[in-house]
């Protein structure tokens, strides 16, 4: 992203950043120090945690749960280390145990942070689960803004691209896009092929317009396309993806574009829950 493609408000001052030995991780610890460094990182807090699942077991005694003893220094030098690799010494290290995806929720909650970052994928060693798999359920669980950072992920120029169809879930993304990025936002509406781009297009200012004269913004511009929006989307030039989404801790019930878009695209995509104060 460009050197100041995401900005950090007063209230979005608490990162928290789910990590394992992945390339994709540290992509995510990239990616937190950039967008505390658009600030003074003195005002803002980040957190790197890595939680380390038990693995169950089965023995003479039915079913157990096994995790190495030195599991806390272990996860403590993971933590020494991936930090150290970002040139950034300004995070808390907390190192966990248990069910992955309920810690990093936890950890969120009790810190009170205001946005978590984790990688797309994981590559660590067996006893830990994928951070790609988890983020699902992070998402779907959490009621705070994750950013899902790509292994691959670099700074690149771009405007912030908001997929927005309307729903209370893109007025969200939206409203978090105008409020945490300075820079130039573009709302995109993806339709059927042969659907109507005029009146489409009529449409999406219509609902835009309603979001943009409460947020007193001017930086949206407003562009329809046609085809999958899973394909669509990504493919658009963007320095990063925000995407609203419905979630519930009852049920994960976020949509299947969002889900396809986080598991695939190339830049930082960062889902905002409905429901979400950001």
């Amino acid at each position: 992203m460009q050197s100041r493609s995401i900005d950090v408000e007063p209230s979005m001052s608490r990162i928290l950043v789910a990590i394992d030995d992945s390339d994709a991780s540290r992509s995510a610890l990239r990616f937190a120090a950039h967008v505390a460094s658009l600030r003074n990182v003195h005002d803002v807090e980040m957190t790197a945690l890595t939680v380390w699942q038990p693995v169950e077991t089965v023995g003479i005694d039915g079913v157990g749960l096994k995790l190495d003893a030195d599991f806390p220094s272990a996860g403590a030098s993971l933590l020494d280390t991936l930090i150290r690799e970002t040139g950034s010494e300004a995070f808390e290290r907390i190192v966990r145990s248990g069910s992955i995806s309920v810690e990093i929720v936890r950890e969120a909650e009790i810190g009170h942070h205001d946005l978590i970052v984790m990688g797309t994928r994981g590559l660590g060693a067996p006893h830990q689960a994928t951070l790609g798999s988890v983020s699902q359920d992070v998402i779907g669980n959490g009621e705070i803004p994750v950013a899902v950072v790509p292994a691959t992920w670099h700074d690149e120029p771009g405007p912030v691209l908001v997929g927005f169809d309307g729903s209370s879930a893109s007025r969200a993304g939206l409203r978090w896009a105008v409020r945490h990025t300075p820079e130039s936002i573009v709302a995109l509406h993806v339709i059927e092929p042969g659907a109507g781009r005029a009146s489409a297009y009529e449409r999406l200012a219509d609902q835009v317009s309603h979001e943009v004269d409460a947020l007193d913004d001017s930086r949206i511009r407003l562009e329809v396309d046609e085809g999958d929006p899973t394909s669509v989307i990504p493919a658009h030039e963007s320095s990063c993806i925000v995407l609203g989404a419905r979630s519930g801790r009852s049920a994960t019930i976020w949509g299947s574009v969002t889900s396809h878009i986080v598991s695939t695209a190339r830049q930082v995509v960062v889902v905002v829950p409905t429901g979400s104060r950001y």
